[in-house]
This record gives C-alpha cells, structure tokens and sequence, in this order.
C-alpha cells in the first residue's frame, strides 16, 4: 500500500512542477517508462494507475491556465522561436558541457552507469537513466541554450541517486546485523 502512496505521491508533485516550468513534464518520463514496465512485469497496474493519476492532477494548473491563456489546454504561450523542430545534430551540447550543469550531468551519468552496475535499487537507478536519456534527448536537440535547462533534471537525479545509496547502504548495515553478533560482542 505505501508503494502505491509513493507513486501517487510522485506523480502529484511530479505534475504540479509542470506548473512552474513546462519542460519539467519531461521530468516525468523515467517514472512513466519505469512503472509502466513494473506493472506489465508483475501484472499490478495499481502503481502506474496511481501514478498517472495523480499526475494528471497535479497537471490540471497547468492545463487549466493553457486553456485561458491559448485557447486550449494543450496549446502554450510559447513563441515560436521557442517551439523549433528538434536538431538533432547535438550542436548545443558544447555549450552544455563547459557549463556547471554540464559537469552534474557527467557525475550524474557516471552514478547511474556505476549504481547499474553494482545493482543497486534497479527501480530508482532505471528511473534516474530513463530521465537521462529522454531529457537530454530534449534538451540537446533543442537548439536553445539557457543555463538552468538541466538542472532540474540534475537535482532530481542526484537526489534519487543520493536516496538510493543511502537507502541500500541502511539495508546492506541492517542485513549485516545478526543478533549472534549483538550477544558476542558485548559477552567478555
């Protein structure tokens, strides 16, 4: 049951921060690609649903202010110059990279390849990577550099990241303990 919480949980505030910046929807994308997985895999659609959900409402601000603002709810305020074809030549990449947000996204990768590896929690690390591929995706292909396009993408990585290993290390210490161990060592 928390496991459905913590989805619905995700997918509210994962769609109200669409509210504050539009691209933050891509945001989502590890969550959906992930859960969606889950549930084929184990046949509980219980999580994704809630997800889905929740995201909707969490969207619902957003779409609402679309509606008033451009007519429709799918329709943005943008400006043309901001709804270009993607580029998929990655030109931008170069700006990216000499960037601050450039070296997170590097640490970021190296994590997820290394948390992979290591088989950490695979849920989290397959969200953090499905995040990686589909935002970068995005934003490189977008011919726009602005400085802080990334770095939601950055904090939300890093904290998953940072959860995660703090989570299996707890685990990894918990499982260590044996209540042998606990009687031996202060026995003298």
């Amino acid at each position: 049951m928390h496991r459905i919480f913590a989805a619905a949980a995700a997918g509210l505030l994962l769609g109200l921060a669409v509210s504050f910046r539009l691209p933050n929807l891509f945001l989502s994308a590890g969550y959906f690609v992930v859960l969606l997985a889950v549930a084929v895999r184990s046949m509980g659609h219980i999580r994704f649903v809630a997800f889905g959900a929740a995201f909707l409402v969490g969207l619902a601000p957003t779409l609402l202010a679309n509606a008033i603002n451009a007519g429709s709810a799918l329709a943005t305020t943008y400006s043309s110059g901001d709804a270009v074809p993607p580029d998929f030549s990655f030109s931008i990449a170069g700006e990216y990279l000499r960037d601050m947000q450039g070296t997170l996204i590097i640490v970021i990768v190296a994590w997820t390849i290394a948390a992979l590896v290591a088989d950490a929690r695979k849920i989290s690390v397959l969200i953090v990577a499905v995040n990686l591929v589909s935002n970068l995706a995005f934003f490189l292909s977008h011919p726009i550099f602005t400085p802080y396009y990334l770095l939601p993408l950055a904090m939300l990585s890093l904290w998953t990241l940072l959860a995660t290993t703090i989570m299996q290390a707890v685990a990894a210490k918990h499982d260590s303990f044996s209540p042998t161990d606990a009687h031996s060592s202060t026995a003298v």
